[in-house]
């Protein structure tokens, strides 16, 4: 849980988004998407290059589900 935290921290950095505005509810679609990112990625690091990735796209609105 540890590890998906530590990727929902620089999501929310990533985002531009507040802590604590965060929910619960938002943790918890957050987290269920990370699970998967990690299934497919098999590496955190990985991940946290896709987010990079995506973000320096200028999309206008992406989500961790455009990633996935």
């Amino acid at each position: 849980m540890k590890r998906i935290y530590q990727i929902i921290i620089e999501y929310i950095k990533i985002k531009g988004f507040a802590l604590e505005d965060f929910t619960s509810n938002d943790f918890g679609r957050t987290a269920k998407a990370i699970k998967t990112l990690l299934l497919m990625a098999k590496d955190d690091s990985l991940v946290l290059k896709a987010l990079h990735w995506i973000a320096a796209k200028d999309y206008i609105d992406w989500t961790l589900e455009t990633v996935i």
